[in-house]
C-alpha cells in the first residue's frame, strides 16, 4: 500500500458550476493509492466518470482524463460518450446505484475513475482606500518678520473620498477516486486524491492541469 503526505502545487478551474475568472490555483491536499493500481488500470477496461452540474465541464474533464491516461499507456472510455443518457448528478437510492454498477459491469467495465465536487467555499474580500487628505502641508515664509510668520498656514490638501472594492473568491474541493467493480463489495476502493481548486478559470486549461496532476499522483509519476 502506498500513501502520500499533504502537498501543494499551482493551477486550476471549471465553468458555470466551476469556471469563471482570474488566475487559479490547484492545491493537492492528499492522495492514497493501492500498489496494484497502475497494473489494474493497464489491464482493465476503464471508465472515466465526472459528477459536476455543468455538462460541458463534465465532458471536457472526462476527455482530459482519457488523454492523460493514454499518455501513460492506459486506455479508457468516458461516461459522457459511452453512456450519454446517464445523469451522474441525479439523486438516486443505493439500489439504483447498484443497478448502475451492474450496467457498467455488463458493458465489461472493470475500473471506474470517478471525480466528484465535494464542497464550495466562498470568501469575500473587501479593500478600502481613501478617507484622507492628500497633497497638503505646512507653508511658512522666512521667520524674520512677524507678519510673514503670522501668514503661515496649513493646507489640508485635496480630500480623497473613502471607497472600497469587493471581490469574491471561490474554492472548489474535488475528489477523484478509483473503484474496482470486480472486487469484494467493501474492498473496491483503490485510490483517493483530494484537490482544492481556487478561482477556476479557462475550462480547457484547468481541466488539463487537474487531470494531469491527479493522473501523475495516482500513478506515482510525481
Amino acid at each position: 500500500m502506498k500513501s502520500t503526505s499533504l502537498q501543494c502545487s499551482t493551477i486550476l478551474l471549471l465553468t458555470a458550476f466551476l469556471f469563471t475568472g482570474c488566475a487559479s490555483t490547484i492545491n493537492l491536499k492528499g492522495s492514497w493509492s493501492e500498489d496494484a493500481l497502475q497494473s489494474k488500470l493497464e489491464e482493465g477496461n476503464n471508465l472515466i466518470l465526472v459528477k459536476v452540474n455543468d455538462r460541458n465541464a463534465r465532458y471536457v474533464l472526462e476527455e482530459q482524463f482519457k488523454v492523460r491516461l493514454a499518455e501513460k499507456g492506459i486506455q479508457s472510455e468516458t461516461a459522457s460518450i459511452k453512456f450519454p443518457p446517464l445523469d451522474p448528478n441525479k439523486k438516486t437510492t443505493e439500489d439504483q446505484v447498484s443497478e448502475t454498477a451492474q450496467m457498467f459491469k455488463s458493458e465489461n467495465i472493470d475500473l471506474v475513475v470517478l471525480t466528484t465536487l465535494k464542497e464550495i467555499d466562498q470568501t469575500v474580500h473587501t479593500q478600502t482606500s481613501g478617507g484622507y487628505y492628500a497633497g497638503g502641508g505646512y507653508y511658512a515664509p522666512p521667520y524674520r518678520r512677524f507678519s510673514r510668520y503670522y501668514y503661515s498656514y496649513y493646507d489640508p490638501g485635496v480630500y480623497v473620498p473613502l471607497s472600497s472594492t469587493t471581490s469574491v473568491s471561490k474554492n472548489y474541493h474535488l475528489e477523484t477516486v478509483v473503484f474496482d467493480l470486480n472486487g469484494n463489495e467493501n474492498e473496491q476502493l483503490l485510490s483517493v486524491t483530494s484537490v482544492e481548486v481556487k478561482d477556476p478559470g479557462n475550462i480547457e486549461k484547468v481541466a488539463a492541469k487537474y487531470a494531469q496532476s491527479v493522473v501523475d499522483r495516482i500513478l506515482g509519476s510525481e
